[in-house]
């Protein structure tokens, strides 16, 4: 069973990625030259995001986490196909043999388990790329500059760094193919400058057309999920029609949705999602609300639970922190890929309203 910080790790990853569906298209690879000039390195970024929705690609792409403590190395096969439908396979290398397809953002195959398969749900770059970047907020909280030219999974790219204004967040450096403007390589930078988490195709092809065959999983064992049932999991793409009937998140705060307050956010943060989920049948509804400034996501959980599961103090595995503490009698865990003391500041400034009674 896993522990209630384990569950939170895995849910920002699956639930709070917050992304628009993006819109098919039949663009496969063009050059630099041939889409127009491409000079600064906001122009550079934009196009990364459209390049991960658009194209075909099938790479190896290894993890690295070389923070204090968690050194360990990871390796996926992904086959990204986007032709008259999008249909994504990722793949563990190493260790027991986990596989995940889907198809128009709908499981349709899995190896290796349900929880598992949430381990790998998501490959990191399309999860990035897929959330609505605003250019104005970018540059608002983060200086956008070229580092020198590189050379990666042997592609030419271009190297683009965001520095935060806010010494609050983890600094970002994108390797983005000069051709094909797909990101290559992207690592979390803290405010040392040491990386502590790297995503990087080591190698990485882009077929002009993938087959029907490239996309299933062969091997034995696998789960192939009926067309007409609802998949467990759904990416967060599939919940975008819920989430249309649900208020707006800004009045969230202002307009008495939520009996809770948070009275500490970092520079450039703001509320972008709120929603009550059930992570388990055998535990109380979450109060979820997600901030973002733009780039980084930073969750926080709220719920009722009893005192032998609290969680308290923090849990750190890479870029990625978690903080646990107890507000007005509820457990709170703060999440997201931004240093631990930025969660602990926001973490401590949570507490239920005081509500003005009536004369």
């Amino acid at each position: 069973m896993k522990s209630r910080a384990q569950t939170v790790f895995i849910s920002l990853t699956m639930a709070s990625a917050l992304i628009a569906a993006p819109a098919f298209s039949n663009h496969h690879v063009t050059s630099e030259a041939g889409q127009g000039q491409v000079a600064t390195p906001e122009q550079y970024f934009e196009k990364m995001v459209e390049a991960v929705k658009k194209i075909n690609y099938k790479g190896i792409l290894v993890f690295n986490s070389i923070a204090p403590g968690d050194g360990t190395i990871s390796a996926l096969e992904i086959v990204h196909k986007n032709q008259d439908q999008k249909e994504v396979k990722i793949s563990s290398i190493d260790g027991k043999p986990v596989s995940i397809y889907r198809k128009n953002n709908r499981v349709k195959e899995l190896l290796g388990g349900k929880h598992q398969a949430e381990k790998i749900i998501n490959n990191p770059f399309e999860n990035f790329c897929a959330r609505t970047l605003d250019q104005k907020q970018l540059t608002k909280n983060y200086q956008v500059k070229f580092a020198n030219d590189s050379v990666t999974a042997g592609r030419d790219v271009k190297v683009v760094l965001l520095q935060p204004k806010s010494g609050r967040v983890y600094g970002y450096s994108f390797y983005i193919d000069k051709e094909t403007y797909m990101p290559l390589k992207m690592d979390y930078i803290p405010n040392n400058g040491t990386n502590i988490n790297s995503y990087m195709f080591v190698n990485i092809d882009y077929p002009t057309h993938l087959k029907e065959q490239d996309m299933v999983i062969k091997k034995q064992g696998k789960i192939v999920m009926p067309d007409k049932s609802k998949p467990k999991l759904a990416e967060p793409q599939a919940q975008d029609a819920e989430r249309s009937a649900q208020p707006q998140v800004s009045e969230v705060m202002q307009k008495g949705k939520t009996n809770w307050e948070i009275n500490y956010l970092p520079q450039g943060f703001t509320l972008i999602d709120h929603q009550t989920q059930k992570f388990h049948k055998k535990h109380n509804n979450v109060e979820h609300f997600v901030f973002s400034d733009g780039i980084a996501l930073i969750s926080v959980y709220i719920e009722s639970v009893p005192e032998n599961q609290i969680f308290r103090g923090s849990s750190i595995k890479g870029a990625m922190s978690a903080y646990g503490t107890v507000q007005d009698g509820h457990q709170v865990v703060v999440v997201g890929k931004v240093p631990i003391d930025t969660l602990e500041l926001v973490g401590n400034a949570v507490q239920q309203k005081v509500h003005k009674q009536k004369k």
